[in-house]
């Protein structure tokens, strides 16, 4: 059990979880109106939730599944943008793409920053050194 204060979490971390859990929340009620609806529809988006009150417990696991899914984004916006391009896709869906990919690039600076790694018990080594090999 990692034992910092909820107190010394930066606020960009608070932010991150908080962006979290409203994309979870979101997916959530999208599968509620669609069972309503008496249609079946999982949306693993609203794992985000879990990994929203992950961050702000410090959880390793959540952090790291955090980063893939942050990780799958600034892979996928690319290639969205470009597809997008190519099919003439309108304005706003290029700057959507634009938006989440800078997103991505935000939420990965926040969870690799050495404080934030610290509060999740990782130690802040140098990168490796391949002299000698």
């Amino acid at each position: 059990m990692n034992t910092i204060r909820k107190e010394s979490v930066p606020w960009d971390l608070t932010i991150l979880a908080l962006l979290f859990l409203l994309l979870g929340a979101a997916a959530a009620i999208g599968m509620v109106k669609d069972w309503i609806s008496g249609q079946v529809h999982i949306d693993l988006n609203a794992m985000d939730i879990l990994a929203a009150f992950g961050l702000w417990n410090l959880s390793r696991g959540w952090r790291t599944y955090t980063l893939v899914i942050v990780w799958m984004s600034v892979i996928i916006c690319p290639i969205g943008l470009v597809l997008g391009l190519i099919h003439r896709q309108p304005v706003w869906a290029a700057a959507v793409w634009i938006g989440i990919f800078l997103i991505a690039l935000w939420s990965y600076r926040v969870l690799t920053r050495s404080d934030v790694r610290a509060l999740f018990g990782l130690k802040n080594d140098p990168a490796p050194s391949y002299e000698g090999i």
